[in-house]
């Protein structure tokens, strides 16, 4: 782990620092024990190496913030009204499922669950001609997550 990051001991809890990016940054183990502040700095690591957003910080975030800055966003590209409407529509969608959840706990075996509830109980998008066309209003709000 030399270079990597480092365990230290504050009080009786073990603490994890580790550099990215330029930035610092330390986060406790939670623990009184060494082997799960190692644990976590390993995960850390890995998290950072794979590409992936990790910390405490990037964990609290909520669907409930990801989609106001989605929102947000369409806006400030200057989505039409129509296409902003949509767009609502399909975070309501998505809200009935994952309101209230972390954004790390949106896992694609959660929105495939989400995917199945929409098609189970038919509240798909129905086609101009007035008949279910399921597959896509599951498919609409999933892209939604996407961005």
């Amino acid at each position: 782990m030399r270079g990597m990051g480092s365990v230290y001991k504050r009080g009786p809890v073990y603490w994890i620092r580790y550099n990215h990016r330029g930035r610092k940054y330390r986060e406790s183990g939670k623990s009184p024990e060494r082997a799960v502040a190692v644990v976590l700095l390993k995960q850390r690591l890995a998290d950072l190496h794979q590409g992936r957003v990790s910390g405490p910080d990037e964990e609290r975030v909520t669907f409930e913030e990801l989609t106001a800055d989605y929102l947000q966003e369409r806006a400030v590209r200057g989505a039409d009204p129509n296409g902003l409407k949509w767009s609502k529509a399909r975070v309501k969608n998505l809200g009935a499922i994952f309101a209230g959840t972390r954004a790390v706990d949106i896992t694609p075996a959660r929105i495939r669950e989400y995917a199945a509830a929409r098609l189970a109980d038919g509240t798909g998008r129905l086609s101009e001609g007035g008949k279910p066309d399921d597959e896509m209003g599951v498919h609409h709000s999933r892209s939604s997550l996407h961005g």
